[in-house]
């Protein structure tokens, strides 16, 4: 995946799915930011961000609360307090939050992992979760988990999750970071052609019956709602524009134009010459 600008990894660094995505993050050259607190042991060493008390503080909230929504009580409810405070900072700083765990009745997520998930839905975070049991990804969307093939975008993102990961586990978060984040085409189907022509008459030597058949290929992505974006990329052997049509995940409008800005600026075909009068 040709990461370039944007994806940046935000975790606690613990054992299990956080440090296999830092892992993942680092093989893939993406920078991470890893936050610790006093007494926190990380797995990960990559762009440690320390908390202090008044930083913690900010992602305070009742334990009755966390117990609630995670299902069981712990041992040592100083620690886990501030692990809960430092969650919220992952969670606030990200705009798609990666878990990996097991789905449980009433749409929470089973163990630590879930109070995640939840400050992911409380901040209308983009949420997706790998349940290990199924093996299979799932997003939060309109009050359901729903089935999901989830990529890393042109933007921060958080990971959590639980601290045994399965064989399976591992190979998802994998597959994540070699997910492609958008589908590059033709704009058209055929080079320029002559302004006095209203289309094709063939295309790869296919007859064109009408005006939306050689045009197909380009809206029917939109048809499905998917984001796309057209650019210049080049000229053919007569000297005419040729375009690259862009196309990304639903609402990812803001990806697919940030790409179309660093494709204009690598591969812009600048302004006609005009002739002189």
């Amino acid at each position: 995946m040709p990461f370039r600008t944007g994806p940046v990894l935000h975790s606690g660094g613990h054992k299990g799915t956080e440090a296999e995505f830092g892992r993942n993050a680092e093989r893939w050259g993406l920078e991470e930011v890893t936050y610790t607190f006093e007494g926190h042991v990380s797995e990960r060493e990559r762009g440690l961000r320390h908390l202090g008390d008044a930083e913690l503080a900010k992602g305070d909230v009742s334990m009755e609360i966390v117990y609630r929504h995670m299902g069981r009580t712990y041992h040592q409810p100083g620690h886990i307090r501030r692990v809960i405070q430092s969650i919220f900072h992952m969670v606030v700083n990200s705009h798609h939050v990666f878990a990996v765990g097991q789905l449980q009745p009433g749409g929470l997520v089973k163990g630590g992992t879930g109070w995640g998930v939840e400050l992911a839905k409380f901040f209308n975070r983009d949420v997706s979760v790998f349940d290990q049991a199924q093996n299979a990804w799932f997003r939060w969307h309109q009050g359901a988990w729903v089935p999901d093939i989830p990529v890393i975008e042109e933007r921060p993102f958080a990971a959590t999750g639980t601290r045994n990961l399965s064989d399976a586990g591992k190979a998802a978060i994998a597959e994540l970071f070699e997910r492609y984040d958008h589908l590059l085409t033709p704009t058209m189907a055929v080079p320029p052609f002559p302004v006095e022509q209203n289309y094709p008459a063939t295309v790869a030597g296919r007859e064109m019956p009408s005006y939306v058949d050689w045009i197909a290929p380009t809206f029917v992505l939109s048809l499905a709602g998917l984001p796309a974006a057209s650019v210049p990329c080049g000229l053919d052997d007569g000297g005419l524009p040729v375009g690259l049509q862009l196309v990304g995940r639903p609402q990812g409008e803001e990806a697919v134009l940030a790409l179309a800005g660093v494709v204009e600026k690598g591969r812009g075909v600048g302004c006609p010459t005009l002739a002189s009068t």
